[in-house]
């Protein structure tokens, strides 16, 4: 059978970072990634001006973890989010 397969993807880790699945608790460092213009440069439209942008989209991939066990992660090293990633069912 393929339940050895399956386990919670909410914590992935290694020896030099941690993925998380996010909570309300990253939205002001998930805003401090989003709202700076130079991460954008090549996609400013994926770009959020305002806190509560950033909330509504962080919002939405809550619901695509609780929905699909899948969805953008919080990148995190020693414990401080300075990234994301995804993994999951995109555009669904």
């Amino acid at each position: 059978m393929i339940e050895h397969l399956l386990t919670d993807l909410r914590r992935v880790s290694s020896a030099r970072l941690q993925l998380d699945a996010p909570t309300v608790a990253d939205a002001p460092a998930l805003h401090e990634i989003y709202r700076d213009p130079l991460v954008w440069t090549h996609c400013p439209r994926s770009r959020r001006t305002s806190a509560e942008q950033t909330v509504t989209m962080l919002q939405s991939w809550i619901a695509d973890w609780d929905r699909d066990g899948l969805g953008q992660w919080m990148v995190r090293r020693s414990g401080d989010a300075f990234g994301v990633c995804r993994s999951g069912t995109h555009g669904r």
